[in-house]
């Protein structure tokens, strides 16, 4: 089986927090091996085993819901006489010290 073949089936016949702690696994493994063909960074199993469980809570974390604010979509409206609304742009340019607008 190839390897493409072989990781297709493992995610299709697994629940997805295996599916998750496997992705994670291969991801810190790679980094790992980059940082030790690159930069002759070691770490041991355990110390990456740590780093994979971090990772995972890390990401367990981003699913506690946040407070939602409510906002209000306004439409822009044109302004009542007497007044009128000016937009305008400006731009500087630091080579010259020179702005425009």
């Amino acid at each position: 089986m190839e390897l493409l073949e072989w990781l297709t089936w493992y995610f299709e016949h697994n629940t997805n927090e295996y599916c998750r702690l496997f992705a994670c696994a291969l991801w810190a493994i790679w980094i790992e091996r980059n940082k030790w063909i690159h930069k002759g960074q070691r770490r041991s199993g355990i110390s990456i085993a740590d780093s994979i469980r971090n990772h995972i809570r890390e990401i367990d974390g981003l699913q506690v819901p946040l407070p939602i604010r409510w906002m209000e979509l306004k439409r822009w409206q044109p302004t009542k006489p007497p007044f009128v609304k000016i937009n305008f742009d400006a731009a500087y340019r630091k080579k010259d010290e020179n702005s425009c607008s």
